[in-house]
């Protein structure tokens, strides 16, 4: 995950949401694919940030048939 930017709050350190779909989508359980719902429901993705962490990562199939699946 190098290049992912780290955000420190209330003194925890969290990656950006798109490199957090991106992990929640190779993990690929259930309750991941509900993560990543609720990131695209919230518009907290930026769609031209995670289509380069997809494409770097090798996961743009894995996207297209999760998005075919779950996003409408």
């Amino acid at each position: 995950m190098a290049g992912a930017v780290e955000t420190e709050v209330e003194g925890i350190k969290v990656l950006n949401a798109e490199h957090l779909v991106a992990i929640a989508l190779q993990t690929g359980r259930a309750k991941d694919y509900a993560r990543i719902v609720q990131f695209l429901e919230q518009d907290a993705v930026d769609a031209d940030k995670l289509n380069s962490i997809l494409k770097k990562h090798g996961l743009i199939s894995q996207w297209e048939k999760f998005r075919s699946k779950y996003v409408q």
